[in-house]
């Protein structure tokens, strides 16, 4: 197209083609861009990084091809090239498909031809008719252009066979993946229910110990709120000691001052009585004031010990404390992982019930199939088969596990299907008739058992 010029006759020629390109490849980059956010919406990311890279690369071709035909006079009065954003729409980002903005190419409205003025061909035309090969024949160079375009799309439609075969082959390798991958689900589905089993037995054992320490630290609390208590009254019975200790130092004071005083004065026999009086009595409250400092320094002594106590008690509360945050935050993680499993848990048994009433309703469907009334069973045979369920609908009443749905959905399969063909063995046609419809009826009652254990199924 570089080579092209746009406004002369061959170049005009060689650019005509490129019109109904621009329209197509204008709508087919819109399908593609809304594809691309359906499938984003629906698969996983990883899965379509291809198809991301595949886009891009094609963006970027495309935003190249608009950006060179728009240069060129020539597309300018016959169509408007739509321009594309400088970068592709962010597929990872869903909200973006509400900002995404469809290009428009927008052609100029046709001019209705009046068939009773017809003028004469203007030098912009693809055709010129004063051009000197004007006697019917082709010019080599436009033939050997046409083969080359033909060539070329020949190129492109083996190339785009090719990248659909590879994506073919892609999505089938990726089908055996998916396949495998359910297998190993299926596989691991018994491993997880018993793991579901063992969370559940230590959310509960958990469960115990968060409560023992819930009682412990109840316990914990009363302790330390009644040593506050005996703590505030040895205080008080302190405060009153020391105060009482501090008003017979007082007395012992003025006791002294009046003894000097009367030691400097003649006293008669009435003041020496009084003055031994005095001197009795402030012994006594020596003794008491003595008495009063041994019982405060054991009361002080006491004081520290109750201290020490109450420092002891309320360590050992928070250390209750930290364990029991820690047993909080590990009881809300088992919850957490238990409800997630037990919804995982509920998922699959929905599925597995499904499946096992669809095995049923299968086996019931095909006593009816003509071309069923050909096979045969022994009764032996048939016989056992009834043994066989019966020892899993036994089973099944004692527990519900998805191996045993799933084994009772084939052994009632089972035994429909061969107690049909056990049927036809009969000589008598109307007791086989008959048997065959009670085969059916024991697939429909187990079929409705299988719907209410659904049912019933949390």
């Amino acid at each position: 197209m570089s080579r092209s010029n746009s406004m002369t006759t061959c170049g005009q020629c060689r650019l005509a083609p490129l019109i109904p390109m621009i329209q197509d490849s204008n709508q087919l980059y819109d399908c593609c861009v809304k594809l691309m956010f359906k499938l984003h919406a629906s698969l996983p990311q990883d899965l379509l990084s291809g198809h991301r890279a595949r886009f891009l690369d094609q963006f970027k071709k495309l935003r190249h091809f608009y950006i060179s035909a728009s240069i060129l006079q020539y597309f300018k009065t016959l169509i408007q090239i739509p321009s594309l954003p400088e970068n592709p729409p962010n597929f990872l980002i869903q909200s973006e498909l509400g900002s995404y903005q469809t290009p428009v190419v927008i052609l100029p409205p046709e001019e209705e031809m009046s068939f009773d003025s017809i003028e004469a061909p203007s030098t912009a035309e693809l055709v010129d008719l004063n051009s000197p090969i004007s006697n019917g024949n082709t010019s080599p160079d436009l033939i050997a252009e046409r083969d080359s375009l033909i060539e070329h799309l020949q190129n492109e439609l083996s190339r785009y066979r090719a990248e659909m075969s590879k994506i073919v082959m892609e999505n089938q390798r990726r089908i055996r993946e998916l396949t495998d991958k359910i297998l190993s689900l299926e596989s691991q589905l018994v491993t997880k229910d018993q793991e579901l089993q063992r969370e559940e037995r230590l959310a509960k054992e958990q469960l115990a110990l968060q409560t023992e320490a819930t009682a412990q630290y109840q316990e914990s609390e009363k302790r330390a709120k009644a040593m506050e208590e005996k703590f505030q009254k040895l205080k008080e019975v302190y405060t009153k000691l020391r105060e009482e200790h501090i008003q017979l130092i007082r007395q012992k004071a003025d006791v002294d001052k009046q003894l000097t005083s009367l030691k400097s004065l003649e006293m008669d026999a009435n003041e020496k009585a009084k003055l031994e009086d005095l001197v009795n009595e402030l012994a006594t409250l020596q003794a008491s004031a003595d008495a009063a400092t041994e019982q405060n320094q054991a009361l002080d002594a006491k004081v520290l010990f109750l201290t020490k106590e109450k420092m002891q008690v309320e360590s050992d509360l928070q250390d209750i404390l930290s364990q029991k945050e820690d047993l909080d935050v590990q009881l809300q993680l088992s919850k957490t992982e238990f409800k997630e499993q037990r919804s995982n848990f509920e998922d699959l048994m929905n599925k597995i019930f499904l499946e096992s009433e669809e095995i049923v309703r299968n086996a019931i469907h095909e006593v009816d199939n003509p071309a069923f009334s050909s096979a045969t069973c022994s009764i032996d045979y048939f016989c056992s088969l009834s043994e066989q369920l019966e020892n899993v609908l036994v089973t099944l009443e004692k527990s519900v596990h998805p191996e045993l749905v799933i084994r009772l959905a084939y052994r009632t399969a089972e035994f429909v299907l061969h107690g049909k063909a056990a049927s036809n063995t009969s000589p008598d046609i109307e007791f086989g008739e008959r048997m065959g419809v009670q085969c059916k009826k024991v697939g429909e009652v187990c079929l409705d058992h299988l719907q209410k254990m659904r049912s019933l199924t949390p």
